[in-house]
């Protein structure tokens, strides 16, 4: 399965913002680049930015994305990569905001729970949004 999701990348000559010549991701989405899955996983202490310029560089050499070469490498989980997925897509879908979704994030990560399990218990009780609706009802 091709994964979609595959961000920008930006280098300090062609635009990133870091001062050390690290690549920078940045996803050219409304939400910018808090948006993108990769930089959801750092901004929750999932990965360093370290375990992403390997992965990065290391999936460029070997033709594969780079949230395939993270799990890889070891640096995550397939379902690590799944709930980094579905918090981006619930920020493009707006039913989280960018904290909610980094908090959430590095929750599922610690305890492989489900993402939209993690989401539900976090909001507060006024703000369930239909996908934590759907996970909680009983077939």
């Amino acid at each position: 399965m091709e994964d979609k999701f595959e961000p920008k990348l930006q280098t300090e000559s062609s635009g990133g913002s870091g001062s050390d010549g690290k690549t920078r991701i940045g996803a050219e989405t409304p939400g910018g680049s808090d948006s993108d899955y990769l930089d959801l996983l750092l901004k929750a202490d999932v990965i360093s930015q370290d375990q992403l310029d390997e992965a990065i560089k290391l999936a460029g050499n070997k033709h594969v994305h780079t949230g395939q070469m993270l799990i890889m490498a070891g640096y995550i989980s397939p379902r690590d990569l799944r709930a980094a997925i579905d918090a981006q897509s619930m920020l493009r879908d707006r039913k989280i905001d960018v904290h909610l979704a980094q908090r959430c994030l590095g929750i599922a990560c610690k305890t492989g729970m489900n993402f939209c399990d993690v989401t539900h218990d976090q909001m507060p009780d006024g703000e369930q949004t239909d996908s934590s609706e759907t996970s909680s009802r009983s077939d």
